[in-house]
């Protein structure tokens, strides 16, 4: 294998790696339990405008 194949290989496997982990820590996560979903709904609601 080149080492400019070698180097488009550790590219792609890198960007992967790095849209994977973006993916996985941007989640949103609610507990499964109706006192936490209440809470983080009206959270949400009461967020705001981004024109504000």
């Amino acid at each position: 294998m080149s080492k400019r194949k070698l180097l488009y290989l550790i590219s792609l496997l890198v960007l992967i790696a790095f849209g994977f982990s973006l993916y996985y820590f941007n989640q949103y996560h609610i507990e499964d339990n109706d006192v936490s979903i209440q809470s983080n709904l009206k959270d949400w609601m009461n967020r705001g405008n981004v024109e504000d």
